[in-house]
């Protein structure tokens, strides 16, 4: 589902954006890792921090008036959907903010919960006010169960929700510009309360996305193989 304009007000993304870049000016934002401390730049370009500010933080007003906004648009959101009424959602994770510095940096495809982690619903919204085509960084969704392909651009004040299981496997498609986003990840009560019982939890790192990210790795490396 996408959301144009989310938030209210004169640019309120653009607030979060200088946000974003105050911390990775700060040294806040570093490599991306999949999972284990794993780092693989072929995989995912982006440098990203995960941040949770207590209410009144100054260096993060604007995300926290997002993430009011966020939960309070979810809370009244799940008595729609048969799925999320089911269960509810426990509770959400911290927001990964991330940056891809362009340069063609970009995230092979994957999924953010593989494995039954907890994870239900992803939320990303994007912070690059005045986007064009040719910036790319556009997500690619590729829903297993109808087999469409969309693509979605990251301009500013855009909501990306999306199941984050199997369903939907995605990829950030190359950056040529620095692309902005925050992420959260809503939780699955019961299955969480599972996850935690077997120790395959998500994390607020993505440890949870390693799987599937090892294996793309591992099916890349085999086709380079094949033709080489």
């Amino acid at each position: 589902a996408l959301v144009d304009d989310f938030l209210p007000g004169d640019h309120p993304a653009a607030a979060i954006r200088e946000e974003a870049a105050r911390a990775l000016k700060r040294g806040e934002l570093s490599v991306g890792n999949i999972g284990g401390g794993m780092l693989a730049r072929e995989v995912r370009g982006d440098v990203c921090g995960w941040f949770d500010p207590e209410p009144g933080c100054e260096e993060w007003s604007a995300l926290l008036g997002y993430l009011s906004q966020l939960e309070s648009f979810v809370e009244r959101l799940c008595p729609l959907v048969p799925e999320l009424a089911k269960n509810g959602l426990a509770f959400r994770s911290h927001a990964m903010v991330t940056c891809y510095p362009g340069e063609g940096a970009h995230y092979v495809r994957h999924v953010d919960n593989p494995d039954k982690n907890g994870r239900k619903l992803t939320a990303i919204l994007y912070l690059n006010q005045g986007w064009e085509a040719d910036h790319g960084g556009e997500v690619r969704l590729e829903p297993s169960e109808r087999g469409e392909c969309r693509v979605v651009a990251p301009v500013a004040n855009r909501l990306l929700l999306f199941w984050s299981d199997k369903r939907v496997p995605h990829e950030v498609l190359p950056a040529k510009s620095e692309r902005y986003a925050v992420t959260i990840w809503f939780y699955d009560g019961p299955e969480l309360s599972q996850a935690r019982a077997a120790g395959c939890q998500a994390d607020d790192g993505g440890a949870a996305q390693r799987c599937m990210v090892l294996e793309q790795m591992a099916a890349t490396q085999a086709a380079a193989a094949a033709h080489g």
